[in-house]
């Protein structure tokens, strides 16, 4: 046995290093505890009995305070620590002074002597119910986002196909109305008023122009089903072609395509996209004038562009010209469908791109856009 003396500094020594625990853990802006090198508790701070309304005179029991859900896991995977030696984590329910079980953060650390001996683990839980509370209303806002998502996705293909069977099926109707109004002219033209046989010309005119529009409509549809197939191509030669096949079809203009022009993009949506453009541009400068094709800085970075000096259009009525059926002209001077911009904006948005116009009246247009797979 020792000696009175040194009994006495070793009972000194560790009331001390009590005293100095408690000072610790209380001073900290945390829940705390310490617990022995084999988890037997030393003490908790004053604002664990705060936090969980127990008393300080009696024993703590972690079970009375951890959700019964948690408790079991937490336990496991405290005493995994408890054997290696290690710093863990975890989080569980901690049940408040008021009854409500709320979620924490609890880190353990081992405190080790000058000889790396464990002497004791130091705990620190923070509170962090409004996080898993953000966790699971993000889980809940991603889960409703997809499931809109996909509902939206079967109400377009349903849409899609709808469109498509119906124009489909409008192009005999239309065929027999055009069929039968020629027919009719020709057998019985000698029996018909002039006021007949321009009505009979009007009724041709509207059923053909019908028979353009369920046309675009099925090109429409066609294009929101097709996949782009991406790979790098050349602008310039992309639309250098187009405008030699616009001119053989009967188109007049002067156009001008930058060289060097490269981007990544699917060739036949591009091609499209530029039949579009171009074909606009020149259709809209009735008057002639340059017509370009190429690349600028704009605000929004590099895009390509199709100017033209046409007619323009009023800045008020921008938002309207990639809508479906939409058009800022009357179809008499300049005839059309309003499909080839919005055919324009679905290609780019595939691309997940953008597209933009820019012009004023009688100045002329220049389309933007961006390609961006």
């Amino acid at each position: 046995m020792g000696s009175p003396e040194v009994m006495n500094t070793k009972e000194s020594t560790i009331a001390g290093d009590a005293c100095s625990l408690r000072v610790l853990l209380d001073s900290l802006p945390l829940i705390a505890w310490a617990v022995s090198a084999d988890g037997v508790p030393l003490y908790y701070n004053t604002k664990w009995f705060a936090y969980t309304g127990l008393s300080p005179l009696k024993p703590v029991h972690l079970v009375d305070v951890i959700h019964p859900d948690d408790f079991q896991a937490a336990m496991e995977k405290r005493m995994t620590a408890y054997a290696s030696g290690c710093v863990y984590e975890v989080e569980f329910r901690l049940r408040r002074f008021d009854g409500e079980y709320r979620w924490h953060h609890t880190s353990s650390e081992p405190m080790r002597d000058e000889t790396g001996k464990i002497l004791r683990y130091l705990k620190t839980t923070v509170d962090i119910q409004a996080e898993r509370e953000m966790e699971s209303l993000n889980a809940d806002l991603d889960r409703r986002v997809l499931e809109r998502t996909a509902e939206l996705e079967r109400a377009n293909a349903e849409l899609e196909a709808f469109t498509y069977h119906v124009a489909h099926d409008l192009r005999a109707p239309l065929r027999a109305i055009t069929a039968k109004a020629r027919i009719l002219e020709e057998d019985y033209r000698q029996f018909l008023p002039d006021e007949a046989i321009h009505l009979i010309h009007r009724q041709v005119q509207s059923a053909n122009k019908l028979g353009v529009l369920v046309d675009e409509l099925l090109k429409l549809t066609r294009l929101s089903r097709m996949q782009a197939q991406c790979e790098e191509v050349d602008l310039s030669s992309i639309a250098r072609d187009v405008v030699t096949e616009l001119m053989q079809g009967g188109f007049s203009a002067r156009v001008e395509v930058q060289d060097d022009l490269y981007a990544v993009a699917d060739p036949r949506l591009l091609r499209l996209l530029l039949g579009n453009l171009i074909s606009n541009a020149i259709q809209y400068s009735p008057q002639g004038g340059l017509i370009e094709v190429g690349k600028a800085v704009t605000d929004c970075g590099e895009a390509f562009f199709v100017r033209d000096h046409g007619i323009g259009f009023d800045m008020e009525f921008v938002n309207k010209i990639f809508e479906p059926f939409e058009r800022l002209v009357n179809d008499v001077e300049f005839p059309g469908t309003g499909v080839g911009l919005a055919n324009v904006a679905r290609i780019v948005a595939k691309h997940k791109g953008a597209v933009w116009a820019v012009g004023a009246p009688g100045k002329g247009s220049t389309f933007y856009f961006t390609l961006s797979p």
